[in-house]
């Protein structure tokens, strides 16, 4: 029911169940309802959680909320209120964050819930943001910047020095090859391929078939495979 009505103790209590200790938690969960029934009592709790992780960790809990778009098919009715209502209150939550992701052509593709006043004004528009489709620079700089923050590249492993002296690639577009790094820069150029997930999936699928292949990088044909669906 959240932390406000918990005594110390059973914080305490709470917390050594969740690091593995064995507690009785009869009395902590002796009033708890076995099944949550309202949007005020799910914010509650996640609210709860992320003050947990708070007091131990000294972290905020964020949630991610992918293919947020399918909020449209909720239009009226119970669910509609219940969204509503729990969407309100846990943007409400200052060490809840709850990131959605919706993709949409447009302001009328965006779910409804979402515009609501009483939602959009505890988001705040400074906290929407918008996303258009790759273009051919853009898609480049995003593949790009993404290489950097998931290969090592300072110091860079002996290994992969040797690897890409031998292979003479570069590490810039390492685990790609040069050539496959342009003809994936171009294939998400354009749509509707051209998105943020869409790369991110077809980038994992090559890294998965080139592994697979025992290969060390992502060449035209893993590559060529993969865009084609084989």
């Amino acid at each position: 029911q959240g932390l406000e009505s918990a005594s110390p103790r059973t914080v305490e209590n709470t917390l050594k169940w969740l690091g593995g200790q064995v507690v009785d938690m009869n009395s902590v969960i002796a009033n708890t309802p076995e099944q949550i029934t309202d949007g005020s009592q799910l914010a509650r709790n996640l609210g709860a959680l992320a003050e947990i992780l708070l007091f131990a960790e000294g972290k905020n809990l964020i949630l991610m909320v992918d293919e947020a778009e399918r909020l449209r098919e909720i239009r009226r009715g119970d669910p509609y209120n219940l969204w509503l209502e729990a969407l309100r209150e846990i943007f409400r939550r200052p060490t809840l964050g709850l990131l959605m992701f919706v993709i949409a052509e447009g302001r009328d593709d965006i779910p409804e819930l979402l515009y609501e006043e009483e939602v959009m004004s505890s988001i705040g528009s400074n906290n929407v943001w918008e996303s258009a489709g790759f273009g051919g620079d853009s898609a480049g700089s995003f593949l790009r910047d993404l290489l950097t923050h998931v290969i090592q590249r300072e110091p860079c492993p002996p290994c992969l020095t040797t690897l890409l002296g031998e292979s003479n690639e570069s590490l810039e577009t390492y685990p790609l090859t040069a050539d496959a790094f342009d003809e994936f820069v171009a294939y998400h150029s354009r749509p509707p391929a051209n998105r943020p997930r869409e790369m991110l999936n077809n980038l994992e699928a090559a890294a998965r078939r080139a592994i697979s292949r025992n290969k060390r990088f992502i060449d035209m044909p893993v590559l060529q495979e993969i865009l084609e669906g084989v």
